[in-house]
């Protein structure tokens, strides 16, 4: 067994060998049947294999290095904007994953917003998705910093929405522009009604809050055909496209954004 002093040495030899990188699955409008935007994923490429977050983000955690390994994704993102990458794939919008740890650091903040000024990137491009199952212990605190970086432009969504112990009270005390409601209520969606009645009030309620949905972890045709029904907005999830580096829709997309395209036939 790996102990924590190894496994915390091994990500920092990860972090200063520059072996995390940023791949992006595409997220659909369902009703244009379009790519609307890109989620940057978090990828740790060692020597036996490309190794998904679940594998690692908890040990990430643990060690202290999540600032770091989080200002890195960042910069990576910001890179492939800087190089006008995303913009080549008619890409208008790239969410980011933070914490609310990360969010609620004034030090971090100020950051994120040098990092902007530094790139010069236009803050309307971002998405940060702010994992909804962290505990969170001054969400007023939180809303003022949340309302201060969407006046520059940024927007915001609730990820993992309806996994934790406290969505409804998020939702209401939180200014945010997305939920993305979790693939765990959508994996047996068409055989469970309780998964089926609690996804589409959620859209339902959202709507009318004038908040739009995100559905992650769409996989086949007839989950698809029941979002559709439920009036969701976006979707995203193997059904259309595997996350995948940025070179990868670059050198197989001509024009540049035809192969994420490619992918809304199944819409």
């Amino acid at each position: 067994m790996t102990s924590h002093n190894e496994i915390q040495n091994q990500l920092k030899k990860a972090f200063l060998r520059n072996e995390f990188k940023v791949h992006y699955q595409a997220q659909f409008d369902i009703k244009s049947n379009k790519v609307a935007g890109f989620e940057a994923l978090i990828r740790w490429q060692k020597k036996e294999g490309l190794l998904s977050p679940e594998s690692f983000l908890k040990d990430v955690e643990n060690s202290g290095l999540m600032p770091l390994v989080g200002m890195n994704v960042l910069n990576l993102v910001f890179q492939d904007i800087a190089h006008q990458k995303l913009q080549r794939l008619g890409i208008t919008k790239v969410a980011i994953n933070l914490s609310y740890q990360e969010i609620s650091n004034e030090r971090f903040v100020q950051h994120l917003l040098s990092l902007i000024q530094h790139f010069q990137i236009d803050p309307t491009l971002l998405t940060l998705e702010l994992t909804e199952s962290d505990k969170v212990q001054d969400l007023t605190s939180l809303n003022e910093t949340i309302q201060r970086l969407r006046e520059t432009g940024i927007s915001f969504a609730l990820d993992d929405f309806c996994t934790g112990c406290s969505c409804l009270s998020h939702l209401r005390a939180l200014d945010i522009d997305y939920i993305k409601i979790d693939r765990s209520f959508i994996t047996h969606i068409a055989e469970s009604k309780k998964d089926y009645l609690i996804v589409q009030n959620l859209i339902a309620v959202t709507k009318a809050l004038g908040i739009k949905s995100i559905i992650e972890g769409v996989e086949n045709h007839q989950q698809l055909q029941l979002i559709r029904s439920m009036n969701a907005d976006w979707v995203q999830g193997y059904l259309f496209s595997k996350p995948q580096a940025i070179e990868h829709y670059l050198s197989t997309a001509t024009p540049a954004s035809s192969a994420i395209n490619a992918s809304a036939q199944a819409l």
